[in-house]
């Protein structure tokens, strides 16, 4: 369920640019397997996937999961 969110929320992101400019196009990939409540037990691994994905289409990305600096 949180995983359609996000990919609903990056194709969102993606769609909503439609300008033709010189702009980097820059994203930030979360994956936080750690919540109290339903933990989530492939977040790495479907952040690796999202930020492959941007990165195919332009993007420039930074990919955070837990553990590796917040």
């Amino acid at each position: 369920m949180q995983s359609r969110f996000l990919l609903a929320g990056v194709a969102a992101l993606c769609l909503s640019g439609g300008q033709a400019t010189a702009e980097r196009l820059q994203a930030a990939v979360i994956g936080n397997s750690s919540y109290q409540v339903a933990p989530l037990a492939n977040a790495a691994r479907d952040a690796a996937t999202v930020a492959e994905a941007l990165a195919n289409v332009g993007f420039e990305v930074s990919t955070y999961t837990k553990g590796a600096g917040f």
